[in-house]
Formats: C-alpha cells, structure tokens, sequence
C-alpha cells in the first residue's frame, strides 16, 4: 500500500497505481477508501483502456456492499 502512495506522489494521475491500491484497500476491507481511488481511476482513465471495464465492474462491487 505504501508503495502505491509513494508513486501516486509522484504522479497523481495515474489511473493503474490508482487501480492497485484501490484493489489494496479492498483486500484490506477499506470499501470507502477503495471506492475513491476506483472513482478517481476512471475520471483520469481513458474510455478505450482494457483495464477500464474491470475498474467499472469492481467499483459496482463496492457500491452494493
């Protein structure tokens, strides 16, 4: 997790650190702060992105629980 941070120091706009460390803070049950970065990814992730449906899909996870 900190590594995460440490990069998104270093750029914040990275949308796949953003991705990880929300995949991070779900493993470690911090829905909120999980959801956040997700939200944050797919603002800066651009629509033809591979990784951008599986954002879409864990973000809706979150959101029911």
């Amino acid at each position: 997790m900190e590594d995460f941070t440490k990069a998104l120091d270093l750029q914040p706009d990275d949308c796949l650190t953003l991705q990880c460390r929300a995949d991070s803070h779900a493993k470690l049950g911090k829905k909120k702060e999980a959801a956040a970065d997700l939200r944050r990814a797919l603002e800066l992730a651009p629509q033809n992105l591979p990784e951008r449906p599986q954002m879409q899909r864990m973000l809706e996870e979150l959101e029911k629980k």
